[in-house]
């Protein structure tokens, strides 16, 4: 995948069983559809229904509570193409997982995670 934001190359880190798309140039951290709510709910915060629900009302509480559904396809979807597209997948000795694509051109990556460097 390629960076958005600053057109580098970009890994999978998965962090509390959530993949995030991380940019290895910029550092910056992409969420897919329902990400940003799994991982807030990790954190131990309430996730994005109540600030739904303040800004579009009870519409907005009602769609959040489908997303369920939507994220765990979006895994399976997400795992499939991981395995389909021949990406990499290196553990880091802290434990997060991170997906390389099969064209990452650098020697080794940086766990964002921890900060070490893990050979490709």
């Amino acid at each position: 995948m390629i960076c958005p934001a600053c057109k580098s190359d970009m890994i999978v880190v998965e962090h509390s069983k959530i993949e995030l798309d991380y940019c290895t140039g910029c550092r910056g951290v992409w969420f897919d559809s329902g990400e940003l709510e799994l991982l807030l709910e990790s954190a131990g915060l309430e996730g994005l229904d109540p600030l739904l629900a303040d800004l579009a009302g009870a519409a907005g509480a009602e769609a959040a509570s489908k997303e369920p559904d939507k994220t765990e396809r979006a895994r399976q979807t997400s795992d499939l193409m991981w395995r389909l597209g021949n990406y990499k997948t290196i553990t880091c000795d802290c434990g997060t997982r991170l997906r390389v694509p099969p064209n990452f051109k650098e020697p080794a990556v940086r766990c964002p995670h921890c900060g070490r460097m893990n050979p490709v």
